[in-house]
């Protein structure tokens, strides 16, 4: 009966087990059925509601101010024309951008979750005339983008341009907008392709118009230029100037914006922006592109290769010119080192070695530098491109040389406080020795032991500077020590005699002898002469070779540490003890030995 109870409640048990575990299994079942149930659609919140209203209002009342303003240019005089048309552009373009933020705050909400239906089909329609009222804002803008009058004045032409940028603005602006509502249309799942295709197309237009335009401009300033040359008083011409200058910059800005929304479109912008370099000359990231940069060296060379062909002559003879160019500047760079060194020279001007070199390798510099560019204008080089090739590989250099450009400004810094010179003795950076040469962007010394260290100058700048030899004078500090059993004044006297009897030791300021303090085995004796800078080590090994030859005549001693050393035996200390034990003991013998074997374990 005991095996049988024992049977039963094994298998009450094991029924319980499998019980257990199908539940647990169910509900781990249902549990993963819930995770992978996507999150059921919300209600949009009230407030959320509220705001989508408000913008979707706001369309309605920007399409109800454009009918209005409609009617009032209709029925405007000339003056107020203007006026009410740059308010109907404005209407347009606010309609434009509402309804885009109303989409894209709709998208939004659909995004995160929430029921929005009904506000995505009137965003999809709305977002379906988005191409309309675009191509309407654009045919208003291209009507005022009106060039000035070829008679006008100069006011008139400042005028006339300024509404000609903000109109190229304006249109940036739009089309900036209507990729907006593409990638806004997109997220609705709808198909934005011949929009798109539209917009390509007027994009492309539009960059093609900006190029002529912007290479009319620089053919402008290159003839307003020339006549501001002949007759640089006349002030129409420096004004006419100053406008065609503005328009080649605002031109380039307004290409450049609108290059800006082609990437957005991954269209090819290589061509605009090698436009751009070589007319502005103004450095960018996309400056950096290998198809723009192949394009500048490309042109480059075509064009080298057809001056070759068509101006061979007449290039050998520019060559030679170029030759006598550099040949005449180099001995103009020579004349003019040679009048910044006597200037610099003069008793009136006080400058350092060091600057005085640089002032002049500068000078020269500058004189070749410049014949070099001169020679390269007469035999038909553009400068433009290649000053702008120059500002790239600077803006380059810039950022893998800053350690350099910190090198040399500290260089600049040690120009001007001058805290040394060449031939001084200074100690900066680690390094001690004479100065032998100083560059923008280094410092060398040699050491006394005539070995050339090149020291960085922010290295130096950074640091302590001592200068040794700064001063003319130098104190020597020296100190002796006698015994305390020698005589005192005595060693005083022989210290005066010995100081003043040097040639090199100075009067003035007066040497110094004085007890300084009493050491641990020794009296010490302070001596200060003052010399000049140049003789200080001469000194020194002069007067401590004459004090240790004195002090052995007249008998004064040197001491030097001494230790006494005291040695104890652990056998001659217990038999010491153990005699004594002995005298004052009266016990008998045996018990006497005993306490005396004791006290030596003891011991």
């Amino acid at each position: 009966m005991t095996d049988k109870k024992h049977k039963a409640a094994r298998v009450g048990i094991a029924l319980s087990r499998f019980a257990m575990l199908v539940l647990l299994s169910t509900s781990f079942a249902a549990n993963g059925q819930q995770t992978d149930q996507p999150e059921a659609p919300r209600s949009l919140p009230s407030e959320k509601i509220e705001q989508l209203n408000d913008r979707r209002n706001q369309v309605a009342i920007d399409r109800s101010a454009i009918s209005k303003l409609e009617a009032r240019v209709a029925t405007a005089d000339a003056d107020r024309l203007p006026i009410f048309n740059a308010r109907l552009d404005q209407a347009w373009f606010d309609l434009l951008t509402n309804i885009q933020h109303y989409a894209k705050t709709v998208s939004d909400e659909k995004n995160a979750g929430f029921i929005v239906d009904n506000y995505s089909e009137d965003a999809i329609a709305l977002l379906a005339r988005q191409r309309a009222n675009a191509e309407i804002l654009f045919a208003r803008l291209k009507d005022r983008a009106a060039l000035p009058a070829s008679d006008a004045s100069v006011s008139d032409e400042a005028a006339a341009y300024e509404r000609l940028f903000k109109v190229l603005k304006r249109n940036t602006a739009v089309v900036a907008v209507f990729i907006d509502s593409l990638e806004t249309a997109r997220s609705f799942e709808v198909d934005a392709s011949e929009d798109e295709l539209a917009l390509t197309a007027a994009i492309q237009e539009f960059a093609i118009n900006l190029s002529v335009f912007l290479e009319l401009s620089v053919n402008n300033i290159a003839e307003v230029r020339a006549g501001a040359a002949v007759l640089p008083e006349d002030t129409d011409i420096r004004a006419r100037l100053a406008i065609a200058e503005a328009r080649v910059r605002k031109t380039a800005q307004a290409l450049e914006g609108l290059l800006t929304q082609m990437k957005r479109l991954d269209l090819d912008t290589s061509r605009y922006q090698q436009q751009l370099l070589t007319a502005t000359g103004t450095i960018t990231t996309d400056a950096f592109n290998f198809t723009v940069l192949q394009n500048l060296i490309l042109d480059w060379s075509d064009s080298l290769v057809n001056q070759l062909a068509e101006n061979g002559p007449t290039l050998v003879v520019r060559f030679i010119f170029f030759l006598l160019i550099i040949v005449v500047f180099r001995w103009l760079a020579r004349i003019a080192e040679k009048l910044v060194r006597r200037g610099l020279s003069s008793n009136k001007v006080q400058v350092s070695q060091l600057l005085e070199r640089m002032i002049i390798s500068t000078a020269g510099s500058i004189i070749v530098v410049m014949g070099f560019l001169i020679a390269l204008s007469q035999i038909g080089f553009s400068l433009g491109p290649l000053l702008a090739g120059l500002g790239i590989a600077g803006f380059v250099l810039g950022f893998a040389l800053q350690d350099s450009l910190s090198n040399f400004a500290s260089g600049l810094l040690i120009l001007f406080y001058r805290p040394f010179d060449v031939g001084d003795l200074v100690e900066a950076g680690g390094v001690f020795g004479k100065i032998n040469h100083m560059s923008l962007v280094n410092t060398t010394f040699l050491t006394l032991d005539n070995q050339t260290i090149i020291l960085p100058n922010s290295l130096i700048w950074g640091g302590v500077i001592k200068n040794v030899t700064a001063q003319k004078e130098r104190r020597v500090d020296l100190i002796f020590g006698i015994a305390y059993s020698d005589d005192i004044p005595k060693t005083e006297q022989v210290l005066q005699e010995i100081i003043e009897s040097h040639e090199k030791v100075l009067k003035d300021p007066e040497p110094m002898v004085k007890l300084h303090e009493l050491g641990e085995s020794s009296v010490n004796f302070v001596v200060r002469p003052w010399v000049l800078s140049d003789d200080y080590w001469d000194v020194y090994w002069d007067i401590t070779r004459t004090v240790k030859m004195r002090f052995d005549e007249e008998n004064i001693s040197i001491p030097f540490p001494q230790r006494d050393v005291h040695l104890f035996t652990q056998t001659a200390h217990a038999d010491t003890k153990l005699e004594s034990a002995q005298k004052s003991d009266t016990r008998p013998a045996q018990q006497t030995n005993a306490a005396d074997v004791n006290s030596d374990e003891q011991d």
